[in-house]
């Protein structure tokens, strides 16, 4: 299926990642991911039904900036006393050691990827990066022949809003980090980009789906790389197995620890 210039609303993707992994290579990939999953059902896992791969070009939103950062705050290290009381026993204390911060920080985000879509969930997009900055092109529809291309369904201001929270994450974990801070009693930062853009991306997916017992489970693969992520039916038997036998080991320790 190619799809019409115009079916892309008022942004043109930039670029995309065209599919490295064939149908055939993304189809049998899944197949020995599923046949590796432990808790799987052993008879799923002996005669694995996919009866349906769809090749999908999914969109996504790549945004670079750099910014400068003003804080200030009050963190703390934790660190611990002892004492002996009366009776000659030893007692540990955790105590917290506060002190002002304050300062600036640049920072250089490049390609923070934001979900364009609906169809898979941000953590199933996560679990799936990286797609290669080194094969991206630029955008051409002849590359969409033979496969599906889903339009955005995220606008690029309401893409930007999460990207922006992430990069302000990003920022104060470094800043806490830079101090060896354990605690943080408050921290107020103000964020300005220096610079900023975007790209309109579509990234190479195959969606997959097995069957068993009547209920379907999807597998999502990285058409670039082949990483895959998914679902795949549990087997009660083997949870109980290795639950039953997670509790004999921990009462073996136990054991062990109290009479030995």
């Amino acid at each position: 299926l190619v799809l019409e210039e115009q079916c892309f609303d008022s942004v043109k993707p930039d670029s995309l990642i065209p599919f490295a992994l064939n149908r055939e290579k993304g189809l049998l990939a899944c197949k020995r991911w599923l046949k590796k999953r432990f808790f799987a059902p052993s008879k799923f896992k002996k005669d694995i039904n996919i009866n349906t791969i769809k090749g999908v070009y999914y969109p996504v939103w790549t945004f670079d900036s750099t910014t400068d950062t003003v804080y200030a705050g009050r963190l703390g290290k934790t660190y611990t006393t002892t004492r002996r009381d009366s009776k000659g026993n030893t007692h540990t204390e955790v105590k917290i050691r506060y002190f002002n911060v304050s300062g600036t920080r640049r920072n250089y985000f490049d390609d923070v990827t934001v979900n364009g879509g609906r169809t898979i969930s941000d953590k199933t997009l996560s679990r799936l990066q990286p797609f290669p900055q080194s094969k991206y092109v630029v955008y051409s529809s002849e590359f969409l022949a033979g496969f599906f291309a889903n339009n955005y369904t995220v606008d690029p201001y309401t893409a930007f809003k999460t990207a922006e929270e992430r990069m302000r994450e990003t920022i104060r974990r470094q800043i806490i980090a830079s101090y060896n801070a354990d605690v943080v009693d408050y921290l107020n930062m103000s964020m300005n980009h220096v610079g900023k853009s975007f790209k309109y991306m579509l990234m190479p997916v195959y969606i997959t789906a097995a069957k068993y017992r009547d209920k379907l489970y999807n597998q999502y693969v990285n058409g670039c790389t082949g990483k895959i992520t998914g679902s795949a039916p549990v087997s009660p038997a083997k949870v109980t197995l290795v639950s039953v036998l997670g509790a004999a080991v921990v009462a073996g320790i136990v054991f062990l620890l109290k009479y030995l």
